[in-house]
């Protein structure tokens, strides 16, 4: 790809069917109009997205943040849509049903890391299940500029450790040294680096999405100015207020940064977002 080519990335962060169908295991309330409108921004820009790289959320059943690793005191279960602490683990509340000193170090990592907090998810994701699939409309859309480029889309595999949880893009939110699959994804990184505008949007707003955006802001800090937001296209998952909040506050730190906010309809390609700051 010559430089002149290199000026549009768009990042999709999981566009799946367990996200964005209102039947998939995780809907996410708002989330079929966002798919839409990413569908068209993709439609109406095909001449001049240059990249398109797509996150897929990728996880096993027996997973860290799924119902089957944890029990409640009683030894039932614990229910979907949970937060669990750390203090709640020592105090008996909940316990893991495998793994119980990696399931509590990991834990005491989030809340020592400054993670968002541990919280229990419906099974959604699993590998070769329909959910795991792409929304329709983004996959038809994406697939007609592959054709339209002669080129392939970036498949970015996330979750497919059942340690940890991996909510952004570019690492899990408690790497493991023995799991290059959970470091820094420092080559994604490096080719986002070389585009003038990188455009972002997704699922969930509250979770995958702004823990994308805070994580590119800590590992490459210099993407800041590059980073174009379309807020139209991403919807809230609403778990807590707490949470809500938390992600308010790293948008705003990321504006202040130097990250762009637009929508899919306002956005013109052909000439730059203002930035934040100016």
């Amino acid at each position: 790809m010559s430089n002149k080519q290199k000026r549009n990335a768009l990042v999709l962060i999981d566009c799946q069917k367990d996200f964005c169908d209102p039947d998939g295991a995780l809907f996410v309330t708002g989330a079929v109009e966002d798919s839409q409108r990413t569908a068209d921004f993709i439609t109406n820009n095909i001449d001049k997205i240059d990249s398109i790289s797509m996150t897929l959320d990728s996880h096993a059943v027996l997973d860290i943040s799924h119902p089957s690793w944890w029990l409640k005191r009683d030894g039932t279960t614990v229910d979907p849509f949970t937060p669990i602490s750390l203090s709640e683990i020592d105090n008996g509340d909940y316990t893991p049903a495998l793994d119980p000193k990696r399931s509590r170090d990991y834990v005491a990592s989030l809340e020592s890391d400054g993670e968002f907090p541990h919280f229990i998810w419906p099974e959604h994701c699993i590998v070769e299940r329909k959910g795991w699939g792409v929304q329709d409309d983004i996959r038809n859309a994406v697939e007609a500029w592959e054709m339209h480029h002669k080129t392939w889309k970036k498949k970015v595999t996330k979750g497919t450790n059942p340690y940890t949880e991996h909510f952004g893009a570019f690492r899990a939110n408690v790497p493991y040294s023995w799991d290059n699959s959970t470091q820094a994804n420092t080559p994604f990184l490096n080719l986002l680096s070389e585009f003038e505008n990188v455009y972002l949007c997704g699922q969930a707003r509250d979770y995958c999405v702004v823990n994308t955006l805070k994580q590119a802001l800590e590992i490459a800090p210099q993407l800041a100015s590059k980073i174009i937001v379309l807020e139209d296209c991403m919807s809230n998952v609403g778990a807590s207020q707490d949470v809500l909040d938390r992600a308010q506050q790293i948008y705003d730190d990321a504006k202040k940064a130097g990250v762009r906010f637009t929508t899919s309809v306002q956005a013109d390609i052909n000439t730059p977002v203002a930035s934040a700051q100016s």
